[in-house]
């Protein structure tokens, strides 16, 4: 009996210890299972950057985890084990798609891998409709999805209203590449005699184009250092922000003082009126959030408003540049200024109401004399070239800002070298370089019907991937890349929006995949000219102070459409035959009707109107 008890003793002791390693197994098992289930999490903004050579060219993709969580990790593994090295892009349509996803290799444990269906991804509504460059399987219904991929064309808009189609990724560099893909066989490549081996491709297909090698790296969402715009500190000790506001565009005092209220510490204006700028309306909405220099040196305000103001090259000149700067120091109510530049080197047909006095060198010598008497703490110069920054380098003041035109398409870049090269080498007389235009409003001018920048689909893929807007991206790049920006905006939330661009810091893949496009603007589309489209042009000859501009509509209403602040002022617009415009000397519905005017298609497709004072006719 005893023997008997020993026995079953030890069988208790044997069976509590394997219940215990169970007990050991099972936790530990949970808590691998609670970390994978935490880490899905964590890595649900996980990127993959792929690059691969293909017979073309290189090509590099963007895949996102967050667009598509179990598509991403398909796909992503798949690259990583080479599944796609080597392989063809066996189906290319024109303006559709371009598909591949076959591959050679001989190892069976990928192959099965690659061939066992996933489940599907949720809808992404907000990815829809598709782009060109976009990313996704090519599934043939629900839960379908294996190892096929697809590439999407601009005309591949209506893919993606399947959840097997929903979106992993995009190509964020080289597609003109895929463009370039042969795409003469169409459908003719049978699907069941590529997975034979690649000897049936080669031989009755042999222009198909497809990979070389691909590398993956996968890249964790990275979140703004501190979410705050990058500064700079001026040659003269101040140091501003790199985002400021442009008031041009239609910026006035309500839009200013809301920028303000919203955090920006610099505003760029101009003395130009017919260029859209209100420099006097600047001027009364720092004054009125007593943000003005004066009140910060004093002690009645913590901070300060910097602001820099432009001198039209109609002025340029000694005496006509010291008249300038004192109409500024009197619209802005200062008593010195924080910035002014010269907006020309010089006048061109055009844009010039009359010849100007002297030149950039002559207005240089005036502003050398302000700086000198403390009426300007900082000068500069916009629209120069490397020619004219030698010049200006050799002057006894240099410029404190250069401003030129500068967006992702066209960067400036070797200008931009040279800023940064004096900088170097002369880090007591460094230069701020000011890009203006930053967010594509310059193209227009270029014959543009819509914005490029705005339409760009590797920006807008960009912003998609990172919850931004395609603003929010274009500044950040920006910034990073040392260029101070000055989008114009009248939209509250919009100025919100451009302060908030570094919550979520952009990849350098993505920083360089944006530093690609330059040079690379889309071909402008062609305007549909409607027969009855007149360019008009207003000219002040009513009175000293401001004609506003009203446009009739058809139901009679008075709609405010600019205002011109004084004699000479112009005001362009687009407008059409028949339409009628009223001129009053205050606005509103009482104040005085100085003129009218209907245009006539007939009198030309551009036309200028001098509006003189005609009251006495009303």
């Amino acid at each position: 009996d005893k023997s008997k008890m020993a026995v079953n003793i030890r069988i208790l002791l044997l069976l509590l210890t394997i219940s215990q390693s169970l007990l050991v197994c099972h936790s530990k098992l949970s808590a691998t299972t609670i970390s994978h289930t935490d880490n899905s999490d964590d890595v649900a903004d996980q990127k993959a950057l792929v690059r691969c050579t293909t017979s073309k060219g290189p090509i590099v993709m963007l895949l996102h985890r967050s667009w598509s969580p179990l598509g991403y990790d398909r796909a992503t593994s798949l690259f990583e084990r080479g599944y796609y090295d080597d392989s063809h892009f066996f189906r290319v349509i024109s303006k559709f798609l371009v598909q591949f996803g076959l591959s050679y290799k001989n190892d069976e444990e990928l192959i099965k891998f690659a061939n066992d269906p996933i489940k599907d991804d949720p809808k992404r509504h907000d990815l829809m409709p598709f782009r060109e460059g976009m990313m996704s399987f090519a599934g043939s219904g629900p839960n379908s999805r294996t190892s096929q991929l697809f590439i999407a064309f601009e005309g591949a808009g209506g893919l993606g209203r399947s959840p097997w189609e929903t979106p992993f990724g995009y190509v964020l560099q080289g597609m003109d590449v895929v463009r370039e893909f042969y795409s003469g066989y169409r459908e003719g490549p049978q699907q069941n005699l590529i997975r034979q081996g690649s000897f049936y491709i080669e031989k009755n297909f042999p222009l198909l184009d497809k990979f070389g090698a691909c590398t993956v790296k996968r890249i964790d969402a990275e979140i703004g250092e501190d979410g705050n715009v990058a500064t700079f500190t001026l040659s003269n000790g101040v140091t501003v922000p790199l985002v400021g506001l442009g008031a041009a565009s239609g910026v006035q005092y309500p839009h200013i003082k809301s920028a303000i209220e919203n955090g920006y510490r610099y505003v760029d204006t101009a003395q130009s009126h017919s260029w859209g700028y209100r420099e006097e309306e600047v001027g009364k909405a720092v004054y009125d959030t007593k943000m003005r220099y004066e009140d910060w040196k004093s002690g009645n305000a913590d901070d300060y408003v910097y602001v820099q103001t432009k001198i039209h090259p109609q002025d340029l000149g000694y005496e006509s540049t010291k008249a300038a700067i004192q109409l500024s120091l009197d619209r802005l109510q200062v008593t010195s200024l924080d910035s002014m530049l010269l907006h020309k080197p010089h006048c061109w047909e055009g844009i010039c109401t009359k010849d100007p006095e002297g030149t950039w060198q002559d207005s240089w010598k005036a502003l050398e004399e302000a700086v000198d008497a403390g009426l300007v703490r900082s000068i500069g110069m916009c629209d120069i070239t490397g020619r004219l920054l030698d010049e200006m380098l050799s002057m006894r003041i240099g410029p404190t800002v250069i401003q030129n035109w500068f967006d992702p398409f066209h960067q400036d870049k070797s200008f931009r070298q040279l800023i940064k090269h004096h900088n170097e080498q002369n880090p007591e007389r460094k230069i701020l370089y000011q890009g203006y235009s930053t967010l594509g409003t310059q193209w227009k001018m270029q014959g543009y019907e819509e914005n490029p920048i705005l339409n760009d689909p590797t920006l807008q893929f960009i912003a998609m991937g990172n919850g931004m807007t395609v603003p929010q991206v274009v500044i950040q790049w920006a910034t990073r890349r040392g260029v101070m920006v000055l989008p114009a905006s009248r939209n509250n939330s919009h100025q919100q929006s451009n302060l908030n661009s570094f919550v979520t810091k952009l990849s350098e893949e993505e920083m360089r995949a944006i530093d690609d496009l330059d040079g690379k603007p889309p071909p402008p589309t062609v305007k549909q000219v409607n027969p009855d489209e007149v360019d008009l042009k207003f000219v002040n000859r009513a009175k000293e102070g401001p004609v506003n501009v009203y446009w009739i509509s058809n139901s009679n209403e008075e709609v405010h459409v600019g205002k011109m602040m004084k004699a000479g002022d112009t005001l362009q617009l687009t407008s059409y035959h028949g339409h009628k415009f009223v001129f009053k000397e205050d606005g509103g519905d009482g104040s005085k009707k100085l003129n009218h005017h209907r245009v006539d298609k007939a009198l030309g497709s551009k036309q200028n109107h001098e509006i003189d004072d005609r009251s006495d006719e009303f």
